[in-house]
């Protein structure tokens, strides 16, 4: 960690600041309170976050920051110049998907564009977190250290989130069910994810010694417990399936995980301490097989009754733009949803069927889009990581290209999932650039460090 900070120049000193501050600081509340609506839960309006703070012009501090980084990577530009990078002209693509989309519902007046704000905000922070890492100068060993301390940070934040208001304290969120309080609740239950792709493929692709390998997969396994135990259905199963492909890069290694741990998990519920976690995966795959005899069935049925009736020939084919406001149509549950704020019997902003945001404000044509810009990005670095001759590397791009396809679905759910999808893309993007670029040349602007007395040597 010491060598990417004390070789980096001003921009990339203040990028690592951001991506700090970013990872740090949760975009939803750690706990909720009751409102006064009844059958509404709401979040607490004592909350603040560097996301929710908007101190000038209604930007929140991350969007300030990232306007001072913007002016500082121009002053560098007009001296140094800047270089693309790889995955440049699929991240513009896949902007300029989105805008015509969108630009196709104004023009044929699209009525109800109420949250616009919200949903363009949140893909400007996928172009905000894939520019400040995919411009940052670094080689490739200072970009493997920056996955290794983003990894470290995001894990810490969420075990400190579990045991401060899981454990310790209490999220206040209660199965629709009622038997099981969450251990968290924010969109870290997500974001770990990041940590636990990355150690996952370090064991699988065997990079790991022996007592490493043991830590990571019980740190994978920790992982998806808590997520089992957060009832964020939704981040397990998405979760479980980026381990799951990652895990086919070695399948005689995944193969062997799986059995011992069905075999641990079988004789712990079977022995009785782990028989809430039968109950709890039981739950879970009832759940998404939508036969759940309370709201969570419920809700998503009427989810895709009210998709059919908010929708015609055109809004199915192109969608109904960014910010398309929802009515709920039929009997459904009301919860709390996407934005938290104003939602009533008739009208909602939120889904719990993953993907349908994808399908509702951008159509048929924004999701096939969204798929052939991921397939040819998947192309481009099955060509280009094969030059890539650091390991390392190598298996951390393996690992956050399939993370970055499950940050991109749920980008519409907040801006901190939003910006780490862009993040993880430009990480992907940094690596494929160590395999033909030459090393980054000193910055215009350094930020000079102290020299350092030597290390005393050991005698041992």
């Amino acid at each position: 960690m010491d060598a990417l900070v004390v070789t980096a120049g001003a921009f990339e000193r203040g990028a690592m600041l951001f991506l700090l501050v970013a990872a740090l600081s949760p975009y939803s509340p750690p706990t909720i309170a009751a409102s006064t609506t009844p059958g509404l839960l709401t979040a607490d309006a004592a909350y603040e976050s560097a996301w929710t703070f908007r101190p000038v012009a209604g930007l929140n501090v991350i969007e300030i920051g990232f306007l001072a980084l913007a002016l500082v990577w121009m002053l560098r530009t007009a001296v140094a110049g800047e270089r693309r990078s790889r995955l440049d002209l699929h991240v513009l693509g896949l902007g300029t998907l989105i805008g015509a989309l969108h630009l196709f519902a104004l023009a044929r007046g699209e009525p109800g564009l109420i949250y616009q704000a919200f949903d363009v905000e949140r893909v400007a922070m996928v172009a905000v977190g894939y520019l400040v890492v995919s411009r940052m100068w670094l080689s490739g060993h200072q970009v493997g250290l920056l996955v290794t301390a983003l990894a470290g940070v995001l894990a810490a934040i969420t075990a400190f989130l579990v045991v401060r208001h899981g454990l310790i304290g209490t999220t206040s969120f209660v199965s629709s069910d009622g038997r099981r309080t969450a251990l968290i609740i924010t969109e870290d239950t997500l974001l770990v994810g990041f940590a636990a792709v990355v150690a996952w493929g370090l064991y699988m692709d065997g990079l790991l010694r022996p007592r490493l390998q043991a830590l990571a997969v019980t740190f994978v396994g920790a992982v998806v417990v808590m997520d089992l135990f957060s009832l964020r259905r939704a981040s397990l199963v998405l979760l479980a399936a980026v381990l799951l492909v990652r895990g086919l890069w070695s399948p005689r290694r995944l193969a062997g995980v799986l059995a011992v741990l069905a075999l641990a998990a079988a004789l712990a519920i079977a022995a009785g301490p782990a028989r809430s976690l039968g109950s709890d995966l039981a739950y879970t795959v009832q759940s998404l097989a939508l036969q759940t005899p309370n709201a969570s069935t419920s809700q998503r049925f009427g989810e895709l009754r009210s998709l059919d009736a908010n929708t015609d020939v055109v809004d199915v084919a192109a969608g109904r733009g960014l910010g398309a406001l929802w009515n709920s149509y039929g009997m459904a549950p009301i919860d709390i949803v996407s934005f938290g704020s104003k939602e009533t019997a008739f009208v909602r902003v939120g889904w719990h069927i993953v993907g349908l945001e994808w399908l509702y404000k951008l159509g048929v044509v924004g999701v096939v889009g969204l798929l052939l810009v991921l397939a040819s990005g998947a192309s481009r670095i099955r060509e280009v990581m094969p030059r890539v001759s650091d390991r390392l590397l190598c298996s951390y791009a393996s690992s956050l290209a399939v993370l970055a396809v499950v940050l991109l679905q749920n980008l519409f759910a907040n801006p901190r999932l939003a910006l780490f999808a862009g993040v993880t893309i430009g990480l992907v993007s940094k690596i494929m650039d160590s395999a033909t670029l030459p090393p980054p040349v000193a910055s215009p602007f350094p930020l000079r460090a102290r020299p350092r007395a030597p290390r005393p040597t050991s005698s041992v």
